[in-house]
């Protein structure tokens, strides 16, 4: 049991990554003004990208920097559609998210003559244990990702662009009578948000040692989810994004003792999130109905 446990909490931080890499993207966006649903997109963008940087010179370094310039890019991208040609927001997103998914197919055609995955990767390292508890101490990835989650979380909350950030999403009339450049901002925030979903590609090609055309599995989304859990609030998100990576590892390490079909343990996290989502808005709804009588 006591075995069991620990691969359960190796395998629940391990996967909290590209959850919590998205759902500091989502907090960045929104509060900055700036809706992007597009976030499962910019988890597989950065993650071919990283997959084909590292293929293309053997260095895992160069993959893990082409992996977040990739999402940064994408992001950036949603940015100007949304803030400069105006584009819906909406529109945008699902838009850059299926271009994502299908030029990720025709990308892994064109480079490896197949349409599922590409070739093995060149590690980080530190990548090579086959301990789930090993791998996790000695990730160099997850180092990286816990310090820039903390950057960026101090950038949020701590810095003059942080503060001009919220400003922008809270109240664009005042923030630029302020002299605040809310369209500037609001890039830069963008940016900010693809740099974050970056680690999270970066991350999970590294940990599968090879890009695979479906490995994103609607993480992008619960993160979307798990930041509107946590109003839009760095630590309220992390932790909700922690919730649902627990709810994944769980199918890997009791999944055969619970007697479980992988398909149904594979929905908890979906499911878990439908019932907080309208358990949410009941309490909302019943706030509002209180504060009206």
């Amino acid at each position: 049991m006591s075995g069991q446990l620990t691969t359960f909490v190796a395998e629940a931080i391990r996967m909290a990554v590209p959850y919590m890499a998205c759902g500091l993207g989502a907090v960045l966006t929104e509060r900055s003004g700036v809706v992007n649903i597009g976030l499962e997109g910019a988890l597989g963008v950065s993650a071919l990208c990283a997959a084909v940087g590292a293929i293309a010179t053997g260095s895992g370094l160069v993959g893990l920097g082409a992996g977040v310039s990739g999402g940064a890019f994408y992001c950036l991208l949603h940015g100007v559609l949304v803030v400069r040609a105006r584009v819906d927001a909406m529109v945008s997103g699902i838009a850059l998210t299926m271009a994502a998914y299908g030029g990720g197919r025709v990308a892994l055609r064109l480079l490896y003559g197949s349409a599922s995955n590409s070739p093995k990767v060149p590690g980080l390292p530190g990548l090579e244990s086959t301990s789930a508890v090993l791998r996790v101490v000695s990730e160099p990835a997850l180092l990286v990702f816990g310090v820039a989650a903390g950057m960026l979380v101090l950038v949020l909350e701590r810095t003059r662009l942080g503060l001009r950030l919220r400003a922008s999403g809270d109240n664009e009339a005042a923030a630029e009578a302020a002299g605040v450049e809310v369209g500037a901002t609001r890039l830069w925030a963008s940016v900010l948000s693809g740099v974050a979903c970056g680690l999270g590609g970066v991350h999970m090609v590294f940990d599968q040692r090879q890009y695979d055309a479906g490995m994103t599995g609607g993480r992008g989304f619960l993160a979307l989810a798990a930041a509107i859990l946590g109003r839009h609030r760095p630590g309220a998100t992390l932790l909700a994004c922690g919730g649902f990576a627990a709810l994944e590892a769980a199918q890997i390490a009791w999944q055969d003792s619970l007697k479980l079909a992988p398909e149904l343990v594979r929905l908890l996290p979906f499911v878990a999130t439908m019932g907080l989502l309208m358990r949410g808005r009941s309490g909302m709804a019943l706030a509002r109905g209180r504060l009206w009588r």
